[in-house]
């Protein structure tokens, strides 16, 4: 009975913070400072500063609106996050009693397990909070891209009419400084072209005297290999020449010498037959 009654106080703040934030504002401040909201929304819907365009404002009405929920979900995290600082609070406040009663242990133990309770559930509207704004954000994100899609294909003609009189204002600026360039650069460019064809003149009559060259060349070295050759030719016909005169220089030589032994051999025989007659006729 004496347990009871002491955590009386911390077992029964827990179904006090159900109170709305706004009644508890002065009791919390004075406390602790409120924390900042935990599932702070993410993505936000921003406002364009100019007006849009006719291809947004007709996208625009061709999708179905979506209703802003910001301020909704605001609301409710703020409300979340007082009714945790609350039971932070009355749970510290509960702590504190605890010390004045005689089973201090075990008070102080509810008033925490009181905290993890309340804590809890407001972990899960927390946590049904924060999947609604994720639905929501999806949701927004769609919208935006099936809009985007519409507006760029009521946008596709005047985008393609735009990139064509780019182009052609971009090319009509080249041919207009072209023509500026060429006009200023008139007087020069004449000079300039003039003294290209004197230099190409030049150059072509250089190689045409180069070619006329090159083929003096070619028949001076042609003519001198066939006189060398004829020279060639001719100095080997002499010395075939030379070389038959001397052989038949040296054949005579031979039958002149072979005539003159033939006539001594002939000479010596006939003076043997004689010597033998005249011995054959001593002898008789």
């Amino acid at each position: 009975m004496l347990t009871l009654i002491a955590c009386l106080p911390a077992a029964s703040f827990a179904q006090q913070a159900a109170t709305p934030a706004a009644a508890t504002a002065p009791e919390q401040s004075a406390a602790s400072p409120k924390p900042a909201a935990a599932g702070a929304q993410s993505d936000t819907v921003k406002t364009p500063s100019e007006g849009p365009t006719p291809a947004r404002a007709a996208a625009e009405a061709r999708v179905p609106a979506i209703e802003d929920r910001s301020p909704e979900f605001s609301k409710r995290q703020e409300d979340i996050d007082g009714g945790r600082a609350w039971i932070d609070y009355r749970g510290r406040v509960a702590q504190i009693n605890c010390y004045k009663r005689f089973f201090v242990t075990n008070c102080i133990e509810d008033a925490k397990e009181a905290i993890n309770v309340g804590m809890r559930h407001y972990r899960e509207l927390e946590i049904a909070l924060n999947q609604e704004q994720r639905d929501y954000n999806a949701a927004v994100r769609e919208r935006d891209r099936k809009v985007k899609a519409i507006e760029d294909e009521l946008e596709a003609p005047q985008r393609e009419a735009d990139r064509v009189a780019n182009v052609e204002a971009f090319d009509q600026k080249q041919k207009d400084a072209k023509a500026r360039k060429e006009e200023e650069a008139g007087p020069a460019r004449t000079a300039e072209r003039a003294a290209n064809v004197r230099i190409f003149q030049e150059k072509q009559s250089d190689s045409a005297q180069r070619k006329r060259e090159q083929t003096e060349r070619r028949a001076e070295t042609a003519r001198l290999s066939k006189q060398d050759a004829k020279e060639r030719q001719e100095g080997a016909e002499q010395r075939r020449q030379a070389q038959k005169e001397r052989r038949d220089e040296s054949a005579r030589r031979a039958q002149e010498q072979h005539e003159e032994r033939r006539q001594l051999e002939q000479g010596r025989l006939l003076r043997q037959q004689q010597l033998q007659q005249q011995g054959g006729s001593a002898k008789q």
